[in-house]
């Protein structure tokens, strides 16, 4: 008789978790709605967990990005490949003022919370400089 209680016992706890699993409580059920709402048509998404944060890498219009949500799955920021040629019109032109005929590479285009801005390399004089720029032109950093 014990063990019939038991199992009945073990069959509706394992009921009543799978059953509530995919509530759409869970933070990755969230997370996945509020990505394919934001990223619509996002390719070959892979996802990692990078401390307490839910990280999704994938092509979007062919350009590699990454978006990083908090655990209840709020979109907290992306990072996206660009080109020069992307680039606000006013960072052209801030750039060339400032770094004459210096190439950038590597350029990324950040969108956070706060506002967005644009990262990129450049070698100058056999340094290289780690550069941050906003939308308007206005150097933020210069590593």
């Amino acid at each position: 008789m014990k063990q019939i209680i038991l199992s009945m016992c073990v069959m509706l706890t394992v009921s009543f978790t799978s059953l509530f699993a995919n509530s759409d409580d869970d933070p990755n059920t969230k997370t996945e709605q509020r990505f394919k709402i934001a990223f619509p048509g996002a390719e070959g998404v892979k996802w990692s967990q990078e401390g307490k944060y839910i990280k999704a890498v994938f092509l979007f219009y062919g350009r590699g990005t990454q978006a990083l949500f908090s655990a209840d799955g709020e979109l907290l920021g992306s990072v996206r490949n660009i080109f020069y040629a992307d680039l606000p019109v006013r960072v052209m032109i801030a750039i060339r003022k400032r770094y004459d005929n210096a190439i950038p590479f590597g350029m990324t285009e950040v969108n956070r919370l706060d506002g967005t801005h644009y990262r990129f390399s450049i070698d100058k004089e056999n340094k290289r400089l780690e550069i941050s720029i906003s939308p308007d032109g206005s150097f933020i950093n210069v590593k």
